[in-house]
């Protein structure tokens, strides 16, 4: 009994790993390891948006480093023209021209005009000194812009009144785009004797104001502007 009990049990062992061989093998089986159907299309359902949302913010970012760079260029822009009309303004010559009764200061401020004498950049005419206005012109866009009308002061025939028109030949440059206008401001005595005090007018000074101020108001973008 003792060896065939064993050889029983032995043909059971055996059997019974067949049993595990056949089990391990089954269709079930082979798939639970893997990836079904369903499972692939939503991993690449997932994937895309992953993808979707990368490129997404990758197009923000270019867009506002253009924004950025846009801003960057209007600000320097901005220090270049307001650096042009403080150095002209601090260069004024107190020149003097007769208007056929006696000799009358070449500087005639309004509050939305100047005009002066001072000498230009080398680039811009050579070193001579040159007459200078500024105002404020209707761009093509309906905005409007602060400018610079220049010409050599030899052009100047007589001496010009406050609402005379410039002499022919002047050449006009936009210094600043986009504004909402400008105010002008004088400090000083306009006569000898008087005490000094802010102007909104100095077409008749004998002498060049103290302190000129320019305020430059917003244009439809909104730009603020510092005051010179």
């Amino acid at each position: 009994a003792g060896p065939r009990q064993a050889a029983l049990a032995s043909i059971a062992h055996i059997e019974a790993g067949a049993r595990m061989n056949r089990n391990a093998m089954t269709p079930d089986r082979v798939a639970a390891s893997g990836f079904t159907l369903v499972e692939a299309l939503i991993a690449l359902a997932i994937l895309s948006l992953l993808l979707a949302t990368v490129f997404g913010s990758l197009r923000v970012t270019s867009r506002s480093w253009e924004v950025a760079a846009r801003h960057s260029e209007n600000n320097e822009a901005m220090r270049l023209g307001l650096d042009f009309v403080r150095r002209q303004i601090e260069q004024a010559i107190p020149l003097r021209m007769s208007d056929g009764n006696e000799e009358r200061l070449l500087f005639m401020g309004a509050s939305k005009r100047l005009r002066l004498v001072s000498p230009l950049p080398m680039h811009a005419g050579g070193a001579t000194i040159h007459w200078l206005v500024f105002d404020v012109a209707e761009a093509d866009d309906g905005g409007r812009n602060f400018r610079v009308s220049y010409g050599p002061v030899g052009a100047l025939r007589e001496m010009p009144g406050p609402a005379s028109a410039d002499p022919d030949g002047m050449e006009s440059v936009s210094v600043i785009d986009g504004i909402g206008g400008i105010t002008f401001r004088y400090f000083g005595s306009v006569q000898e004797g008087t005490a000094p005090r802010w102007h909104h007018d100095w077409s008749h000074g004998s002498r060049l104001p103290q302190l000129v101020q320019l305020v430059i108001h917003a244009g439809r973008d909104k730009q603020q502007w510092p005051e010179l």
